[in-house]
């Protein structure tokens, strides 16, 4: 069972074997949550709101989740699991330069597109229950790179709090600037960050 930490509290993704009929109401919810998320903040979407969205009871709501943080936190997975599997711009033999850039590319992408929505979920308790529910993820990749790049003196699970750290600090930043700052600078200047860093460790 997946632990996370969210407002000093620990909360749980509870293991759910997915049936079809499961995966059609965690489908309706997040379907129903992203929808709430372009209109509100997180903060002002009650259980009840997301289920009558959802046209899904809140006894079944409850059966799979504590509350809507474990949903979020469940629905982060998804998204990454989603993200993982359809990107065409992160390949196994990416190097671990390209494969930082491409999850920024991808984060920006999202942005642009879902901007509202972004702007919603771009809270502290929200940024930090989306890093430690993806964290395992990007260490376990961030590692795989790292000893095929023969970087020395690292610790993927500390280097990948901080990249993920400064991606989300840095997407959160350039949504309220892409009038004067474009994406392109960003990731030129994350890329610059990044050789620095590589070219140290080797």
């Amino acid at each position: 069972m997946d632990i996370i930490l969210a407002k000093g509290r620990a909360i749980s993704v509870k293991e759910t074997r997915i049936d079809l009929r499961t995966r059609k109401v965690y489908d309706a919810l997040i379907e129903a949550f992203v929808k709430l998320l372009a209109e509100k903040q997180f903060e002002d979407i009650t259980v009840k709101e997301l289920c009558d969205c959802a046209r899904t009871r809140t006894a079944t709501f409850y059966n799979h989740f504590s509350d809507k943080y474990d949903f979020f936190a469940f629905m982060v997975k998804e998204k990454l699991s989603s993200f993982m599997l359809s990107s065409d711009t992160i390949n196994e033999d990416d190097t671990f330069e390209k494969y930082c850039i491409s999850i920024l590319n991808n984060s920006l992408d999202f942005i642009e597109e879902h901007k509202q929505m972004a702007q919603h979920i771009m809270t502290d308790s929200l940024l930090s229950i989306m890093m430690n529910s993806i964290s395992k993820e990007f260490t376990d990749q961030f590692r795989i790179r790292m000893e095929r790049e023969h970087l020395r003196d690292v610790d993927p699970e500390i280097i990948t709090q901080m990249l993920i750290g400064a991606m989300s600090r840095s997407a959160r930043w350039w949504m309220n600037r892409m009038s004067v700052t474009s994406r392109d600078e960003i990731v030129s200047q994350f890329s610059l960050f990044l050789r620095g860093f590589i070219k140290s460790r080797r």
